[in-house]
């Protein structure tokens, strides 16, 4: 695989520590390059993501025979698209956000682009100062902002101005209604909410300009207010040490990695989510230590269960991938063995009173 613009080569090179070499093409033109062997793209791609780059695939559309040969991008993969499992931490999500400021407040839109999970939420005025912590405790790969409002904004990270056409409330909304076969967003609470419409429309809209068939996904959409949960701010998000060291920015030695004993990789994202957003609403903490209390009591049920779950494939992403059709045929296997045991799972918890 080669990378022939000469600023691209030369990034390349840099960036994944390769020789950039050149070629002669007529005229006392040389032209740098840099290669990559194809069977290690998946390797290298990660190292590109890493370092923040967008990468374009091109592939060959015609046979090799007499006179040039047909290419074209098939598709374009960025921080915040990256859906094969070998890019992805199995027990984290992977976000890509999209962010869109204006007088009633701010917008905020995220997709887990590998589950389908698409939420929104419009912060008011005087909540604009829960962006940056809402931002932190999301951790996005990637944030889409308005061209010019990149300071106002304030996101650190991994920011993408995109042309505020995509933020259009117009716009928005037709796409929205468009994917998820609507004609209307009452249903899913957001219809009064134009920054967050602007926000979401934004989020499709890239998907659909970089890799088309992560959009069949997004079958739904959640709307959520921040003050749900206990609101903290990015400091204290960061100092707290919940699932990030704030020296290593890695999870060992936090309050995740201390507590997380969870056997499927669904069961690790969900903890963190937990970890992540303190529930302050009284009736849902009951429920949610009620469902705690009565699998500590019934040790039989809770062996039986983490049995069944021993070893099962990652169902939410097994699912994206075949919903996609870019399920390899050992990953459909593995989606088949996890679904079978469905019906034994289901049995074990129909005695459950929680």
């Amino acid at each position: 695989m080669l990378f022939r613009s000469d600023e691209d080569a030369r990034i390349t090179a840099e960036t994944l520590q390769i020789a950039l070499t050149s070629r002669n093409f007529g005229k006392g033109v040389r032209a740098p390059m840099a290669g990559i062997p194809y069977h290690a793209l998946e390797t290298y791609l990660g190292r590109l993501l890493a370092a923040g780059h967008r990468v374009a695939i091109c592939e060959q559309l015609t046979e090799p025979g007499r006179g040039l040969v047909e290419r074209d991008v098939v598709r374009v993969v960025t921080p915040g698209t990256v859906a094969e499992p070998g890019l992805l931490p199995p027990r984290e999500n992977r976000y890509l956000c999209a962010a869109r400021a204006g007088p009633e407040g701010v917008g905020l839109a995220y997709v887990d682009v590998t589950t389908g999970e698409f939420a929104v939420t419009q912060l008011h005025p005087d909540e604009v100062g829960e962006l940056a912590g809402e931002i932190e405790r999301l951790d996005p790969a990637e944030c889409l902002v308005p061209e010019g409002q990149e300071l106002a904004l304030g996101l650190g990270g991994r920011v993408t101005p995109c042309a505020p056409g995509w933020f259009d409330p117009a716009a928005a909304r037709e796409t929205l209604c468009r994917i998820l076969g609507v004609t209307s967003l009452e249903g899913f609470g957001c219809a009064h909410l134009p920054l967050a419409v602007s926000a979401a429309g934004a989020v499709v809209a890239y998907l659909e300009r970089t890799r088309p068939s992560l959009c069949s996904l997004l079958t739904g959409l959640h709307t959520y207010a921040v003050g749900r949960w206990l609101l903290l701010d990015a400091y204290s998000w960061r100092n707290l040490e919940l699932v990030r060291g704030a020296r290593t920015g890695s999870a060992r030695g936090t309050l995740l990695w201390t507590i997380d004993h969870t056997r499927t990789p669904m069961g690790a994202r969900l903890l963190r989510r937990w970890i992540a957003r303190p529930l302050v609403d009284l009736e849902a903490l009951h429920q949610r230590q009620e469902a705690v209390a009565e699998l500590v009591e019934h040790a039989q049920r809770r062996g039986a269960l983490a049995t069944l779950v021993h070893g099962l494939g990652d169902l939410e992403r097994l699912a994206g991938r075949a919903r996609q059709g870019e399920a390899t045929p050992r990953e459909l296997l593995a989606l088949r063995d996890a679904l079978q045991r469905v019906p034994a799972i289901a049995d074990v918890l129909r005695e459950a009173r929680s």
